[in-house]
């Protein structure tokens, strides 16, 4: 044990010795046997050792515990109908100023539990009969919305290209793996001492002070869902909590499983032919359904995991089964308690090597301890070459999907309007597809549309043929540029790529932004901005390199959608439902498809003002008040009722109701407190813990810090930065990531279904 652990172990030896003589001069000097009777409750101890414990004046009996698990359950009641009475009584809706700690606004998640019971059942496996209950909890909002009042619009108003990511969404993107990978940089390479501590650690937004600020959260017990009942909140057992203002619902947000079991275990569960049948329509009366962020965020985790490890490439240097191997990661067992947080490290830990090879290899280092022969003295200009540094990585593995399809896929939805098919062209201010004529890009970065016809660009614009075409005052003025890695309009002389239109990266480049290596090739003609342009002239693939791209792309997407939801930001988490929406399509995964659909058409207009910004701001959960500190609502409602699955798993015999209910009084914040009362050093597997693995930003303070230091020395030298043509893993002989959209026009098609389904059935969804 540490030094620190060792003091914290005496400090609790002594409170012991001391409350076990107050508590025998006085019954009201009971805190510590209290909290011990209901620590030993919540383990479910048996009654000979509560006796034992409390004969030697240890803790209260078991009854004492129960009632004081029972009071507690009453006063969370008590304070979520306090906050559902401040909105039904109150008149004045006044906007909470940031620093308010009094917003009357709260959301529900809840989390099911399959469970051994003695009585009633609705399936029946290894003997045992199983009962599925939803643990509860309420939760209050740090962002008060309550002086919005905006009308909803229809869902198939809402335009199809306000849905789909536009070129912006992915440069917002861009901007943030650019700040991640200068954290990992700055962090992994030990000469760069300045840089450490001016990197930009929390990505600010118009709500970052609150979303520092701990939320509060309160457990509601456990019920048995009854999914006959009209409604969600009536099947749920949350009717009482919903307040009411004018006689009608006040929309709450609610984040939970509804009409299934658990989907992980749904597929080999059997239901019995008593379990009553669920309602079709079942409405959701005041509750608003909010998408699983945690559910897609693990998904793509999985998904990376299946697409970049195979058991074929375990010898291969560099591949994720080699590294797993070499240093000694947990196998990815999703029978294990921990399994989707031993998921989290190893791509955390891959991304963060990767990106430090990648800045010792391009820098020409030895080692991360040497320091980069051109790092310039000047702190500004430290932040510049960084800035650069991190710019080379992300315009290298940049892999989005075609824009072009997106825009495609709009553009079909957009076309199905009133029972009438329209074929509207994707690209040009006119719609219209004009067979032989000539198309222009915009030269704009950001441009919607990307590609225009001649004629319309010419009698819009008047621009001049032999200058850069824009198609209009917004995209002449906003700065950015289609060509060079830079993406800046900054003038001046450019060259093209020897390979012209058929170039790998971006065809133009100012000379201004060539590296000194690119400056002594451009002697040479033709000239090529990259080996991959010079040594694949002929269509020639380096499928290690594309390997590592790959793997790379996905860990940056990881961590930036974990960044946007350690920082509560609600549009950065918007744009990645956005974004993450096409590839929901893309791979087949259409349940979330279309949560996501519903969610965007939601914020985009489909929802009453107030529920909009709700959805966008307050999904996520900060139980440690720090910067950077939160979490999504069904993952913290997974780490609060895991230790209950746990219990389940590993304990023996059947729960009675009664022990059910006091195991979901007793979970979430009550929890984590208890654990830090009586675990010296913290519980590896408690709320606290998992939180702290989940929310800390600094890579250099990872224990596997020392490994990324490690991996660049093993992995140095085998150039899996550079473009050799013929390369590749065995498993991935002929590994080319997807970009282009699976069956864009389809896909387009549906979100006019969904559009047109959410209408359908509004009055069943608010």
């Amino acid at each position: 044990m540490t030094e620190e652990e060792v003091k914290q172990m005496l400090e609790r030896r002594i409170c012991l010795l001391l409350s076990v003589s107050l508590y025998t001069n006085s019954l009201r000097s009971c805190f510590l046997q209290t909290a011990f009777s209901v620590e030993m409750l919540r383990h479910r101890c048996p009654v000979t050792i509560f006796s034992v414990t409390n004969s030697l004046g240890l803790s209260m009996s078991k009854t004492t515990a129960r009632i004081h698990v029972r009071k507690l359950a009453e006063e969370h009641e008590r304070t979520v109908k306090r906050w559902r009475d401040e909105i039904q009584t109150t008149r004045a809706t006044q906007y909470c100023s940031e620093d308010s700690k009094k917003a009357a606004a709260y959301t529900f998640s809840w989390g099911k539990v399959r469970v051994p019971s003695v009585s009633r059942s609705d399936s029946t496996e290894r003997g045992y009969s199983f009962v599925t209950w939803a643990f509860r909890f309420a939760h209050q909002a740090r962002v008060n919305f309550r002086n919005l009042h905006g009308p909803p619009i229809k869902a198939v108003e809402v335009s199809p290209y306000s849905i789909l990511p536009t070129k912006e969404t992915y440069e917002s993107l861009r901007r943030r793996m650019k700040t991640l990978v200068m954290r990992i940089i700055a962090d992994n390479l030990t000469a760069l001492k300045g840089p450490r501590g001016r990197v930009e650690r929390h990505i600010p937004h118009k709500y970052s002070s609150l979303m520092k600020e701990q939320s509060t959260t309160v457990s509601l017990g456990a019920v048995i869902p009854n999914l006959t009942e009209e409604s969600v909140s009536a099947a749920f057992g949350l009717k009482d909590f919903i307040p009411e203002v004018s006689g009608t619902p006040h929309h709450v947000l609610c984040c939970g499983d509804v009409l299934s079991t658990e989907r992980k275990e749904q597929s080999n569960k059997t239901q019995n032919n008593e379990t009553p049948k669920q309602n079709p329509e079942l409405k959701f009366d005041g509750l608003v359904e909010a998408p699983p962020e945690f559910q897609k965020e693990h998904l793509f985790h999985e998904e990376m995991i299946k697409m970049l490890l195979s058991e074929k490439s375990e010898n291969a240097r560099g591949t994720l089964h080699h590294i797993v191997s070499l240093f000694h990661f947990k196998t990815f067992n999703n029978t294990a308690k921990d399994y989707f947080l031993n998921i989290w490290d190893f791509i955390t830990f891959v991304t963060s090597a990767y990106v430090t090879l990648f800045a010792v290899t391009a820098c020409g280092l030895d080692s991360v301890d040497q320091r980069p022969s051109d790092f310039p003295p000047q702190a500004s200009a430290q932040m510049d070459w960084l800035r650069d540094l991190a710019h080379r990585l992300v315009d290298l593995v940049w892999m989005p999907p075609s824009q072009e399809d997106i825009n495609m896929a709009a553009a079909a939805a957009a076309g199905q309007s009133d029972g009438e098919k329209r074929n509207i062209f994707p690209f040009c201010y006119c719609r219209e597809e004009k067979p032989g004529e000539r198309l222009v890009r915009c030269c704009s970065n950001l441009c919607p549309r990307i590609w225009f016809h001649e004629s319309c660009v010419q009698t819009r614009t008047l621009s001049d043929q032999d200058q850069d075409r824009f198609c209009g005052p917004d995209c002449g003025s906003d700065g950015t540029y289609a060509y060079c890695q830079c993406k800046e309009r900054r003038g001046g002389q450019m060259v093209q790529c020897g390979l012209m239109e058929h170039c790998r990266k971006h065809e133009w480049y100012h000379r201004a932004c060539l590296t000194d290596a690119q400056q002594s090739n451009n002697q040479h003609t033709p000239w090529f901005c990259s080996s991959s342009c010079s040594m694949g002239a002929g269509g020639e693939e380096d499928f290690l390199l594309n390997y590592t791209k790959a793997v790379l792309w996905e860990g940056l997407n990881h961590l930036a959608r974990r960044d946007a939801i350690r920082e509560g930001d609600g549009d950065a988490m918007t744009d990645f439902w956005r974004t993450d929406m096409v590839l929901l399509w893309s791979r087949k995964h259409l349940q979330l498809f279309n949560s996501s659909h519903q969610l965007i058409t939601g914020i985009e207009g489909f929802y009453p003002e107030r529920v909009r910004q709700d959805m966008k701001w307050n999904r996520v959960l900060n139980l440690q008040g720090t910067s950077g500190g939160n979490v999504s609502l069904d993952l913290l409602t997974e780490l609060m009722i895991n230790e209950f699955k746990g219990g389940i798993e590993f304990g023996k015999g059947s729960f009675t109701s009664q022990q059910v209910e006091q195991s979901a009084q007793l979970a979430g914040d009550q929890a984590k407190h208890l654990d830090r009362l009586f675990f010296t050093g913290g519980n590896p597997l408690n709320l606290s813990s998992c939180l702290h693995r989940l929310t800390n930003t600094s890579s250099s303070s990872c224990k596997r810090a020392a490994d990324v230091s490690r991996f660049v020395d093993e992995f140095k030298k085998d150039e899996l930065f550079s473009f050799k043509p013929g390369r590749k893993h065995p498993g991935f002989e002929k590994l080319i990531y997807p970009q282009r959209v699976r069956n864009p026009k389809k896909m387009g098609r549906s979100v006019r279904s969904l559009s047109e389904e959410l209408d359908r059935r509004r009055d069943n969804i608010l």
